[in-house]
């Protein structure tokens, strides 16, 4: 069975990633643009909340059963995983490697102080390493939205031990272990306001983000269980798919009154995993509208679209700053410009997808087959 209208939501949680980068309206000087980012865009970042807690769903739904009946590699496990995001990831980086070269040699040049900084970003980046750096400087270098490809890396490398917990343990127990977890982080996060990089702490750091995965997890379960009973017709999976639009708009309507550190992750989890386990029932009326074959490629994009929205602005960008081009080339309209860099981002994300990422993970997975079955002859 295919989470088909899953897929589809992968693209629009990608669009709203992509909305909240753009922070240039924020100096447009035009109260109505200014108001737009503060109020809606910038919280675009609950879109990796989501695609952290599908990672944790897709996975369960596609690998739990073999582990279960103690089917599963894990050396298998994570080649196949590193085959699907690590080759485009550093395909991304070898394509933002000359903006950051140039902003180097604008900044004083390749002093010893800023090859060694070079280096170790670099070498960060090659190692999907950089989110467990508590820095700015680092975790948000070269390609910025690839922090969370080196904390998705460290989520698959814990995934086997999770789901064996579960496993082990039984459902309940390891519910109430996490549901502890999340108690944990909470008590963290109301405590710890004064952290160097609290953006770090609680937004990036792997260990705390790996609740969302697990989160997702969990929500394959007791979607295993409602499926497996029968109990979702597709009227329910209509009313409910509704239900789960509605509730993310009420979390909307109190979120200046949360502390941000909840709002950067916990504040989410509600109706992210309402989200996925609703539409994860292709039998319901939404689930079946955004179910359609444009929509699915753009999911099946998304991550083009994702590693690469933010290489296509700062390349845009090349000969000026953004303001400068906005003021030169589009008479000072935000939205225009805005528009433009959504559209060319599109565009270099089907291009890498179609001609880059589907083509090398289909030649490195057909060459990985190929060695296994030469290995067992």
């Amino acid at each position: 069975m295919k989470l088909q209208a899953l897929t589809s939501l992968r693209f629009f949680f990608a669009f709203m990633v992509f909305l909240c980068h753009l922070t240039y309206f924020r100096d447009s000087g035009i109260p109505m643009i200014e108001n737009l980012l503060e109020k809606y865009l910038r919280y675009g970042y609950l879109g990796v909340n989501f695609f952290f807690m599908l990672s944790g769903f897709v996975m369960a739904f596609t690998y739990a059963s073999a582990i279960a009946e103690q089917q599963f590699s894990k050396k298998e496990f994570l080649i196949k995983r590193a085959i699907r995001i690590v080759p485009l990831h550093y395909f991304t980086l070898l394509l933002i490697t000359p903006v950051v070269v140039k902003s180097v040699l604008e900044d004083g040049g390749f002093t010893a102080h800023h090859t060694f900084q070079f280096l170790v970003k670099f070498g960060a980046h090659l190692t999907l390493t950089q989110s467990f750096i508590p820095a700015i400087p680092y975790y948000f270098s070269f390609n910025n939205p690839a922090w969370s490809i080196s904390a998705e890396m460290f989520f698959y490398l814990m995934f086997p031990a999770i789901v064996a917990f579960i496993f082990r343990k039984g459902l309940i127990r390891s519910y109430g272990f996490y549901l502890f977890l999340l108690g944990v982080a909470l008590v963290l996060m109301t405590a710890i306001r004064n952290f160097y990089d609290p953006q770090w702490l609680f937004y990036i750091n792997p260990f705390i983000r790996i609740l969302d995965f697990m989160m997702g997890i969990f929500l394959f379960f007791f979607y295993s269980i409602i499926r497996h009973s029968n109990r979702m017709n597709p009227s329910r999976a209509s009313i409910l798919q509704i239900i789960s639009l509605i509730v993310p708009v009420v979390f909307f309507m109190g979120i200046e009154n949360v502390f941000k550190a909840y709002s950067n992750s916990l504040y989410f989890y509600i109706p992210m995993a309402l989200l996925i386990f609703s539409f994860a029932f292709s039998e319901g009326s939404l689930a079946k509208l955004i179910s359609v074959r444009p929509l699915i490629f753009l999911g099946e994009a998304s991550y083009s679209f994702y590693l690469t929205q933010d290489i296509t602005a700062r390349y845009m960008n090349w000969n000026g700053t953004r303001h400068e081009i906005i003021r030169e080339w589009f008479a000072g309209n935000y939205l225009a410009y805005a528009a433009v860099q959504l559209v060319i981002a599109l565009l270099v994300a089907i291009i890498v997808h179609l001609y880059v990422e589907e083509p090398l993970t289909k030649w490195l997975k057909t060459k990985y087959e190929k060695r296994q079955t030469v290995r067992s002859a």
